[in-house]
């Protein structure tokens, strides 16, 4: 309606508007109090200016009747008394010619003055004719005359100034009603400007914590205001942003702690698998051991199959060669999916490191908020009833801060539980390569006395006649090839053990990273 004024107002401060228009209230109240006091004043003055024209007219009328007494019964007491009355009269005549300032009755005054005057003067006339009745006829008619004249003008005066009265009042209450009308106005227009320019962008802003309570980041928000208003709006704008590249933030970190978590749930289950196969080549070179021990037993006891039996331990020690090579070969590759299993998590925890500082981010963007808040509440308790709506406002943002902290203190223990749940797997894992590196060193060690059988066979068929001593020996040395395996194959089965551990730890840091995507998941950036 006016936009030249709420493009004045719009950059002004609530107080100032507040101001404002209790200002032009009181300006109005004021005007109509002076315009009151205006039209009493002169409804006083003109009062005391016909009491006086009232009290004008009775002396007069006395002095009349005082003169026409003394004319007929020569009361020498009665003309006497005319004096003081005439200058009564004088002074009555002099008070309202110093009250009353308009030329009509300013002339008029001087017109009752003259005959005031005359008729002093014919009365000082009667006393040397007193003894001569014609002259004092003429004289005393004369007297009437004068008299009359100036009760008339008295009376005139009288009516005159009550006209005028009754004009002033007429006109005084026509400037009431005016003043009244264009008080009401301006004020409602006031009223209703000032509201306008508060309460319009009151609900905007209530509106705006309403979608940023709701979990709806995405809006951006527009604000042309300087006020406090515009303030608020500002920061509802700056927090906004902040959640924004917060939640981006939280949601792209728990994607990749997701991804990592599969990552190591399938290195897991692979060193599970080769694990496994580890333990199945393990108890074939067992049984293969006993094969070759069963056949050295044979040798001792039984000289004439030495060359057989010979033959045979050949064949199989170049068997259990090749399976511990195979073996070393398997426990390496073993060790190298650990390795690169304890860089997973090394990398899984970084990442939840960075979670944390985000956290940190979080708590301080609610704390600022909240203080944010605390001031709008007291600059509205400051404003008094008029903030009223303000200090709602600031109430809800108060609260949509303090559950964002809240929120944030949750998920901060989440992502310490999986802090802690990585380092666990981590020492595990640990456990597991220091274990592997054991069982690559017992293979090797396997192969070593494996390559000892060889030497033992080749000098059994160069030496016949050592035949029972050798075949003692070579029993001797397989059963610590048969106990190193059982030692392997333990180490094998406790490695498979710490393997399911981490996929089973793996699997719950993928469920966590889930319920971390579930709590960001209900804020739209």
């Amino acid at each position: 309606m006016f936009p030249w004024l709420s493009h004045v107002l719009v950059n002004r401060s609530i107080r100032f508007k507040l101001v404002l228009g209790f200002g032009l209230v009181l300006q109005l109240t004021l005007v109509i109090a002076a315009t009151g006091w205006y039209a009493l004043q002169r409804s006083i003055d003109h009062s005391e200016q016909l009491s006086l024209m009232a009290r004008l007219g009775q002396i007069t009328r006395n002095v009349r009747s005082q003169r026409m007494a003394w004319r007929q019964l020569d009361d020498p007491q009665s003309h006497a008394e005319l004096e003081p009355q005439l200058a009564e009269i004088e002074r009555h005549l002099e008070t309202l010619h110093g009250r009353i300032r308009e030329p009509l009755y300013q002339q008029r005054l001087a017109q009752q003055g003259d005959h005031l005057r005359a008729l002093r003067s014919t009365l000082g006339d009667l006393d040397p004719i007193h003894g001569n009745p014609d002259e004092a006829d003429r004289l005393h008619e004369r007297l009437e005359n004068l008299g009359q004249a100036l009760l008339d003008g008295i009376d005139a005066l009288s009516q005159a100034q009550t006209q005028k009265r009754d004009q002033d009042a007429n006109l005084s209450k026509r400037m009431l009603i005016i003043v009244a009308s264009l008080a009401l106005i301006i004020g409602t227009l006031s009223a209703w400007v000032i509201s306008a320019q508060i309460l319009i962008p009151l609900r905007r802003s209530l509106k705006i914590a309403e979608y940023i309570a709701a979990g709806d980041l995405s809006r951006n928000i527009r604000v042309e205001r300087g006020d406090e208003l515009g303030q608020l709006q500002q920061a509802l704008q700056r927090m906004s942003l902040g959640l924004r590249e917060l939640v981006v933030g939280i949601s792209q970190e728990t994607t990749r702690m997701a991804s990592a978590a599969r990552e190591l749930s399938d290195n897991a289950a692979q060193t599970h698998l080769s694990i496994g196969h580890q333990h199945d080549e393990i108890d074939q070179v067992a049984t293969a051991m006993k094969q070759m021990s069963s056949s050295v037993r044979e040798v001792a006891l039984n000289a004439e199959a030495t060359a057989q039996a010979t033959s045979l331990a050949e064949q199989q020690s170049r068997e259990g060669d090749r399976a511990v090579a195979e073996a070393i070969t398997q426990i390496e590759h073993l060790e190298q999916e650990m390795q690169q299993c304890t860089e997973a998590m090394a990398s899984l925890q970084q990442e939840s490191d960075k979670i944390g500082g985000v956290l940190d981010v979080i708590k301080s963007v609610s704390l600022q908020t909240n203080l944010l808040a605390l001031n709008a509440t007291i600059e509205a308790a400051r404003a008094g009833e008029a903030g009223r709506g303000f200090a709602v406002v600031a109430d809800e943002v108060r609260c949509l801060a303090q559950h964002t902290q809240d929120s944030a203190e949750e998920i901060e223990a989440l992502v310490a539980a999986l802090q802690h749940d990585t380092a666990r797997v981590a020492q595990r894992l640990d456990k597991s390569r220091n274990l592997t590196r054991s069982s690559v060193e017992a293979s090797q060690h396997c192969g070593s006395k494996l390559e000892g059988i060889s030497r033992s066979v080749s000098r059994i068929q160069a030496m016949n006649e050592q035949i029972a001593a050798a075949g003692e020996e070579q029993s001797v040395v397989a059963e610590q090839v048969s106990r190193s395996l059982l030692q392997v194959r333990d180490i094998a089965q406790r490695t498979a053990a710490t393997s399911e551990k981490t996929a089973t730890a793996s699997a719950e840091l993928a469920c966590q990273g889930s319920r971390l995507q579930g709590l960001v998941g209900h804020l739209r950036a």
